[in-house]
């Protein structure tokens, strides 16, 4: 990780400027900067974790929809064979 000398930004990738104001950049990361880093890491992980969690609960009501349905087709199909059947 770099960060600009002029304008506090960090990149991930490398460069040999800052793209935004042309300043030095610096590739060691100070120890106030490694608590920046950290820091953000951490609720970028715990959102990443709703997000697969969220997508999970998703696909499990899809799947229970999906069974209910066909469940009630087949309802379906029995009542018109037994309304056939009585006739």
């Amino acid at each position: 990780m770099q960060r600009c000398n002029k304008c506090d930004i960090y990149y991930f990738d490398q460069f040999a400027l800052c793209p935004v104001c042309k300043g030095f950049l610096t590739k060691d990361i100070l120890d106030k900067d490694k608590d920046v880093i950290e820091n953000i890491g951490n609720p970028l992980e715990k959102m990443s974790n709703q997000m697969r969690e969220a997508i999970k609960t998703i696909e499990d009501r899809q799947r229970d929809i999906s069974e209910h349905a066909k469940k009630l087709k087949k309802q379906i199909e029995d009542l018109r064979k037994n309304d056939e059947n009585n006739k």
